[in-house]
C-alpha cells in the first residue's frame, strides 16, 4: 500500500500571447469605382481615350458633368486598396489612362465583383498552457507594459532563479498560426462574414503562475509518484522528464538545504509511521495542529511550542544542560508551560516531540530527519516529519514522567498534578490532589477553586476517559471537602455563598451526600429572609429539616408580612421546618377572617354599628380559628441561646380586634347547639301542615317557635274555625310529644330592630325573620308557607324552606334552599 508523504502547491506558469491581427472587410464596389476600374482596363491602351482621364471620359464621352468630388473619392479608394497603379504626380483622377494600370487585385475584382477595403489592426489575448502545449482560452485585456513578468515565483533568491529557468524551458515557440485557427472558432465584434484575416504577429506578453496542488506518494519499495486532481497535469508530468520535474517541482518541495543537519531515518521509518509529512511544509509553518488540537506537546524547540495550542507545553533539554530548567513556569486559562531535563541517553534520534491529541490517551513520538527514496530511478534524499504512533515504551517518554513526578514531592498545582495521570492513570493523579487539598490555604473558596482547577485539567487531558475516573472525583472531592471544613473548623459564610460553591461544585461532578452536606449547612449563616431560605433549600435538598437554630426573627416578620397582605405564604416557607406548618395555617386562618367575616364588619362592631347578616357559622368557626393560631403558646420563637414567645403588632392587632367582635357576636345572638344539630324555626303555617304534624320532623333537629307563632295558634284555635282549630291541636300533639327539642323564643322590640337593621318590630313576620337571626350562628332554617316571608328572609342572608322542603330535606341533610338564593 502506498503511503502518503505529503502534499504541496506548485505554480506552473501560463503564457499571456498578445496578437496583433491585421484584417480587411470585403464589400460591393460603387458604381463610380466599377466604372473607374473597366475603363482603365479596357481603354488604357486606346489611341484616343488612354491621353484622357477618367475625369474627362465621363464629362466629354459620357455626358456626366460635376462628378469631380464622387470620382475622386472613389479613385482614391481604389488605389488606397491597391486596385490600381498610379506613376505619375498630381491627383488620381484626372491622370491620363495610360499612367495608370490594374494591379492583380484589380483584375481579381473585374472577375469577382469584390472590393477589399482598406486593413486595420486589432490586438488578442490568449493562454498558452505547457500542460496542453496548445493555447487554452481568451485573456482578458491587458493594458500593462510589453516586457514579461518574470517575477510571480516565489520571491527568494534561489526560488527566483528555479522560477526564471521554469519558465525559460516551457516557453512556447510562435503561435501565430494557432492563433489563426483560434480566431476561426471564436466570437469577435470586429469579425463577420465578410472579414479576410491578414497578418498576424504574435508574442509572449505575461507569464501567470497557476497554482496546482500535487500529492507525493511512496509505494512499499521506497518509489516516489506524483498525483494531482488534473489529469492534464498527470499526464504532463508522465510525458516531462523525471530529472526536469526532479529539479524544477519535487526537488523544491522535499528539500530544504539542511540535510548535513538531519539524521538518516531509513526506509522502515516511513513505512511503518502513523503518518509523514514532507519537512519542509513544516518548517514554513504551514503545518497545523491536528484537527481536534494538541492536550500536551513536548519537544526541544521553543518557537514550535509557541506556535501550537496544546493546553501543556513541555521543554524538552537534556538533564545536565545548563538551560535545562531556564524556562520559567507559567500556568493560566491558556496553558501550562514547564521546562524539564531528561537523560541525554533517552533522547532518539530525529527527535521532534511527543503529542497527544485532545480526545485521547496515546502518546505519539515526532521524528524528523531525511529518507532516501526513488524518483525516476535514481535515489534521492527526502526531508520527512514522521508521526511513530504510540511511544508510551519509549524512554524519552517514561523519562518525562519520571521527570514531572519528581517535581510533586513537595506538592504540586493543579495542572502539574493532573499532568502525573498520563503516565499513573486518573486515580493516582486524584488520590494525590485529594491528599494535597485538605491542609491548602483558603477554606471552603479555596478548596472549590483547586477542585474547579484540578477537575478542568483532567478533562483536558483525560476527557475521553470521563467515565473512568469520574467515579474517583466524585469521592475524593466529597472526602477532601468535609476534610476540609472540618480542619478550618467550620467557619462561616454567606448562604449565597455556600450556594455558590455548591452551585460550582455540581457542575464538576459533586454529589449531595449526607456528612458532606451537615458540614455544608454548618458554615451557614443563620436564614434572615425568604431569598436566603431559598438558597438554603437549594444547598441542603428538599428533604432536609431546617433546625429552628438556623432562624433569626426576620424571617418571621418576613412571612407575617406576607400573610397581612392576603399572599398565599406556602410558596415562601420551603418546608420541611418547624415553621412551615404554623405559618401555612396562619396564613389560611388569616384568609378565612377577612373572607368570612371582613375587616369592615370587624370595625361596625366595634362601631356599634353592626349588620346581622354579616354574621354565620363560617365567620365563627373563622374566628375561633384565627384565636387559636395566634395563641401566644404556640408562636415560640427558638434561637440558639434561648426560646421566647414571638411577638409581632400586625398578629397582636388582629387578635384582639377578632376577640372583640366574637365577645360582641356572642353577647347578641343565640349560643352555638352541639355539632350536627340544626336549629328549625317554624312559622305558623308550617305548624299547622299536615305533613309537619304528621310527626315526620328530623329528631335531631332543635325547633324554635317565635313567642307570635304560640299567639297566633292560640287564637286559631279558639278561633270557632273547626278545620283550623284540628291543625292548632295536631301542632300541640307534636310539641308534646317528647320527640323533639323545642323552645320558645321571645325578643324584645330592641333586639329586633337590632337584629334587622331599624325595621318595624311590631309587625309578626319582621318578629318571626328576627328570631331566625338570632340563632345565625348555627345552622338555621326558617321554615314557612309563606312567600313573602321566604322572600324577606332571602334578602337578609337567611336559608328558608316550604315545609314540603324542610321535610323532603332528609335526616341530617343539607337544606336545598340556601339564604341568598330565592325559591
Amino acid at each position: 500500500m502506498d503511503t502518503k508523504l505529503g502534499s504541496f502547491s506548485v505554480e506552473i506558469p501560463h503564457y499571456v500571447v498578445e496578437s496583433s491581427v491585421e484584417y480587411r472587410t470585403i464589400r460591393r464596389p460603387t458604381v463610380f469605382e466599377s466604372m473607374a476600374l473597366k475603363l482603365i482596363s479596357e481603354f488604357q491602351r486606346h489611341e484616343v481615350m488612354s491621353g484622357m482621364s477618367v475625369c474627362e471620359i465621363f464629362e466629354s464621352q459620357l455626358g456626366v458633368s460635376s462628378t469631380d468630388g464622387v470620382l475622386k473619392a472613389a479613385m482614391e479608394e481604389i488605389s488606397t486598396v491597391q486596385m490600381i497603379r498610379f506613376e505619375s504626380g498630381g491627383s488620381v483622377e484626372k491622370c491620363p489612362l495610360k499612367h495608370l494600370g490594374l494591379t492583380d487585385e484589380g483584375r481579381k475584382f473585374l472577375k469577382t465583383g469584390q472590393l477589399p477595403s482598406r486593413p486595420k489592426y486589432q490586438k488578442v489575448w490568449h493562454v498558452y498552457s505547457p500542460l496542453t502545449g496548445k493555447l487554452v482560452g481568451r485573456a482578458r485585456h491587458i493594458s500593462a507594459p510589453t516586457q514579461i513578468d518574470i517575477n510571480s515565483g516565489t520571491g527568494a533568491e534561489d526560488g527566483q532563479r528555479r522560477w526564471e529557468t521554469f519558465v525559460d524551458e516551457l516557453h512556447p515557440s510562435d503561435q501565430s498560426a494557432a492563433v489563426r485557427a483560434m480566431l476561426k472558432e471564436e466570437r469577435h465584434e470586429w469579425i463577420s462574414e465578410n472579414t479576410v484575416i491578414g497578418k498576424i504577429e504574435s508574442r509572449v506578453l505575461e507569464v501567470r503562475p497557476e497554482n496546482h496542488e500535487l500529492t507525493l506518494m511512496c509505494s512499499s519499495d521506497g518509489t516516489m509518484s506524483l498525483k494531482s486532481k488534473n489529469r492534464a497535469l498527470d499526464s504532463w508530468l508522465e510525458r516531462m522528464d523525471p530529472e526536469f520535474v526532479w529539479n524544477h517541482i519535487i526537488g523544491p518541495a522535499v528539500c530544504s538545504g539542511n540535510v548535513s543537519v538531519l539524521p538518516d531515518l531509513g526506509h522502515a521509518a516511513v513505512r511503518d509511521a502513523r503518518s509523514v509529512s514532507l519537512l519542509t511544509t513544516v518548517l514554513k509553518g504551514n503545518r497545523a495542529d491536528p484537527p481536534g488540537g494538541r492536550s500536551f506537546y513536548a519537544c526541544t524547540d521553543e518557537t514550535r511550542l509557541e506556535r501550537t495550542s496544546a493546553t501543556v507545553k513541555i521543554l524538552v533539554r537534556e538533564k545536565n544542560h545548563p538551560y535545562a530548567g531556564y524556562v520559567q513556569e507559567r500556568t493560566g486559562d491558556e496553558g501550562l508551560f514547564l521546562g524539564v531535563g531528561v537523560p541525554e541517553s533517552a533522547f532518539p534520534a530525529g527527535l521532534s516531540g511527543i503529542y497527544i491529541e485532545n480526545g485521547t490517551t496515546e502518546p505519539r513520538l515526532e521524528l524528523k530527519g531525511v529518507v532516501w527514496l526513488y524518483w525516476g530511478g535514481q535515489p534521492r534524499q527526502v526531508e520527512v516529519f514522521v508521526d511513530a504512533g504510540d511511544c508510551r515504551s519509549a524512554p524519552l517518554w517514561i523519562e518525562l514522567g519520571r521527570s514531572i513526578d519528581g517535581r510533586l514531592i513537595g506538592g504540586g498545582n493543579e495542572a502539574e498534578l493532573a499532568l502525573t495521570s498520563l503516565w499513573k492513570g486518573g486515580a493516582r493523579a486524584i488520590w494525590k490532589w485529594q491528599d494535597q487539598i485538605p491542609a491548602s490555604s483558603g477554606g471552603v473558596l479555596g478548596f472549590v477553586e483547586s477542585a474547579k482547577g484540578f477537575y478542568s485539567w483532567m478533562r483536558r487531558l483525560k476527557g475521553n476517559e470521563q467515565l473512568r475516573w469520574i467515579e474517583d472525583w466524585s469521592n475524593a472531592m466529597n472526602v477532601a471537602l468535609e476534610r476540609c471544613i472540618s480542619i478550618n473548623g467550620y467557619p462561616k459564610y454567606s448562604i449565597e455563598l455556600i450556594k455558590g460553591v455548591v452551585f460550582d461544585l455540581e457542575k464538576i461532578g459533586f454529589r449531595r451526600e449526607a456528612s458532606v452536606m451537615e458540614a455544608l449547612v454548618e458554615c451557614c449563616d443563620r436564614i434572615s429572609n425568604v431569598e436566603e431560605i431559598k438558597m438554603f433549600r437549594f444547598i441542603a435538598g428538599e428533604g432536609f429539616d431546617i433546625p429552628v437554630k438556623m432562624f433569626k426573627e426576620s424571617i418571621l416578620n418576613e412571612w407575617i408580612s406576607v400573610i397581612s397582605s392576603g399572599r398565599d405564604v406556602s410558596g415562601s416557607v420551603y418546608g420541611p421546618h418547624a415553621y412551615a406548618k404554623i405559618m401555612i395555617e396562619l396564613s389560611r386562618a388569616y384568609k378565612a377572617v377577612h373572607r368570612d367575616i371582613g375587616l369592615l364588619n370587624i370595625h361596625q362592631v366595634k362601631s356599634g354599628d353592626f349588620d346581622f347578616r354579616s354574621v354565620t357559622p363560617s365567620a365563627l368557626n373563622a374566628a375561633l380559628k384565627w384565636l387559636d393560631v395566634t395563641h401566644p403558646d404556640r408562636l415560640v420563637f427558638r434561637n440558639p441561646v434561648s426560646d421566647s414567645h414571638y411577638e409581632n403588632s400586625q398578629l397582636t392587632r388582629l387578635r384582639r380586634e377578632v376577640e372583640e367582635w366574637l365577645d360582641v357576636v356572642s353577647s347578641r345572638f343565640a349560643p352555638r347547639e352541639e355539632e350536627g344539630r340544626r336549629v328549625v324555626v317554624l312559622d305558623s303555617n308550617a305548624l299547622m301542615d299536615d305533613r309537619v304534624t304528621a310527626l315526620s320532623v328530623n329528631e335531631s333537629d332543635v325547633l324554635v317557635i317565635p313567642a307570635p307563632v304560640f299567639d297566633e295558634l292560640e287564637r286559631l284555635k279558639n278561633s270557632g274555625d273547626q278545620r283550623k282549630a284540628g291543625r292548632v291541636r295536631a301542632a300541640n300533639r307534636l310539641l308534646v310529644s317528647e320527640k323533639f327539642s323545642w323552645r320558645i323564643q321571645n325578643l324584645d322590640e330592641d333586639t329586633v330592630r337590632r337584629l334587622l337593621g331599624g325595621l318595624d318590630a311590631g309587625i309578626v313576620d319582621n318578629q318571626i325573620l328576627a328570631t331566625a337571626g338570632y340563632y345565625k350562628l348555627n345552622d338555621v332554617i326558617l321554615v314557612s308557607g309563606d312567600n313573602n316571608l321566604r322572600a324577606k328572609a332571602v334578602s337578609f342572608g337567611v336559608r328558608v324552606m316550604s315545609p314540603g322542603e324542610y321535610l323532603n330535606a332528609g335526616k341530617g341533610s343539607s337544606a336545598k334552599g340556601k339564604g341568598g338564593k330565592r325559591k
